[in-house]
């Protein structure tokens, strides 16, 4: 009789702890992609100024430093919220990726020119720079 229980019951165990897994595992994907989806959508308004398409972006967006700095404690805000979801091992990249961003706040010399040229580096250092961070972020 006990046999004849243990040949139901261990795959019905089986089948329940899978289960449980698999839904475990879902949720945690789920909760991730809200998040990163979250955090990319931070970046949204200074990735459209810094890449300046449409003549409207050009004629109102300023150099590439006063788009950051006008928008960096909002992206601070969403780093800090997004970390905890960045896998152990990849940590110190995204905070790499995040002061290779940011910098020191010293007004953000690093996307600064005296030239259009010089600016025009300056706007797509920075654009790399996000893109660099939003890796971090991409959908599971």
């Amino acid at each position: 009789m006990i046999v004849e229980n243990l040949a139901w019951t261990l795959p019905v165990l089986l089948g329940a702890l899978l289960t449980s897994v698999i839904t475990r595992k879902h949720k945690e994907r789920e909760r991730f992609n809200d998040a990163a989806a979250e955090f990319r959508a931070a970046f949204i308004e200074e990735q459209r100024l810094l890449d300046h398409n449409s003549f409207a972006d050009r004629a109102s967006a300023g150099s590439a430093s006063s788009i950051i700095k006008n928008a960096i404690h909002n992206h601070e805000r969403a780093m800090i919220k997004f970390e905890p979801f960045i896998c152990h091992s990849r940590i110190e990249d995204y905070k790499k990726a995040w002061h290779d961003y940011a910098g020191d706040n010293n007004g953000f010399p690093q996307y600064t020119g005296d030239t259009a040229i010089k600016k025009e580096k300056g706007r797509k250092l920075a654009l790399d720079r996000i893109n660099n961070l939003l890796e971090f972020a991409k959908h599971k």
